[in-house]
């Protein structure tokens, strides 16, 4: 055993994918899904992988601007969705069934789910 080890590091490792992994199998993610991940940091990367490995169909990355693209799609992303792109709101409507918000404001987003459950 690691002498430096701490209990609380393993637990924040734990409490943080658990953070992500709850929220994606309660709302669906699976095999066929379509999901969408609002910010793709801290929690938003662990979300794109989770979704994938979980069997999702598609999965979006959310993000301000398109400098982190070839990330995301290394992640596991299938394409990005820079909501200041025009048209972009229009293109995806109604396109995504799980939605994982990592970050706020998240209101315009709304639009592209098919139900209204978030």
């Amino acid at each position: 055993m690691l002498q430096d080890a701490t209990l609380e590091a393993p637990q924040q490792v734990t409490n943080t994918h658990q953070t992500v992994y709850s929220p994606l199998q309660r709302n669906g993610c699976g095999p066929g899904a379509k999901v969408g991940v609002v910010g793709v940091g801290g929690l938003g990367h662990l979300a794109v992988m989770f979704a994938r490995a979980m069997g999702a169909e598609e999965v979006w990355a959310f993000m301000l601007d398109h400098s982190l693209d070839a990330d995301a799609r290394e992640l596991g992303a299938t394409g990005v969705i820079v909501m200041s792109d025009e048209g972009v709101q229009e293109q995806h409507r109604h396109t995504l069934f799980v939605p994982f918000f990592s970050l706020l404001p998240v209101f315009s987003c709304f639009g592209m789910l098919q139900n209204a459950s978030v």
